[in-house]
């Protein structure tokens, strides 16, 4: 929602972290939520279960936007009833309160933002806001480090140099194709 010379600055330092090698970089990560996807649906099939398509997905996505971008695993597959989805669905849940948000930023933006009107409910984005700090946190005080999108913006607030990507000749596309043939023998 940024505009002007604070967007132009943004962009500058957050666009080195959107790279395909950085993207790629966080390919395991993926696998990792594949795979549990897969035994998911795999248990599903062999007690003859109905799945719900639609929230499994909901799960598997959720898995995977908190694992690669805030570094959490809330494994929501296994718990559906994790603290990260139970927020995360908020956010898309239709409350008048939202949809009057969405109208005001879609008809008068200008407006909105003189008003310093949140296009997120301040719960919600406190809440995302407290995660990411105290994720941050932990990492830092512990030296942990991962391939997620969160460990490169702590490099980048630690005014560390994001480092080039590797040639593609590098990776190893075997293991993206392992994945891939493991998904369909399901």
């Amino acid at each position: 929602m940024l505009t002007g010379l604070k967007w132009k600055e943004l962009r500058t330092k957050l666009s080195p972290t959107f790279t395909s090698g950085k993207m790629k970089m966080m390919f395991q990560t993926l696998v990792g939520c594949g795979l549990e996807l897969r035994e998911h649906v795999k248990k599903s099939a062999e007690q003859e279960g109905i799945l719900e398509l639609r929230d499994v997905l909901a799960k598997f996505s959720t898995d995977v936007i908190a694992s690669c971008a805030f570094g959490i695993e809330c494994n929501c597959l296994k718990n559906p009833n994790a603290v990260f989805r139970q927020w995360g669905k908020r956010i898309f849940e239709p409350t008048f309160e939202a949809i009057a948000r969405g109208m005001l930023y879609l008809l008068v933006p200008s407006v909105a933002v003189a008003l310093r009107i949140s296009s997120t409910p301040n719960d919600i984005t406190n809440f995302f806001r407290t995660m990411v700090c105290e994720t941050v946190s932990f990492r830092e005080k512990h030296s942990v480090k991962r391939n997620d999108f969160l460990q490169l913006l702590i490099r980048l607030k630690n005014k560390e140099n994001l480092e080039p990507d590797t040639s593609p000749e590098q990776h190893d596309p075997s293991k993206y194709c392992t994945f891939v043939v493991n998904i369909c023998k399901l």
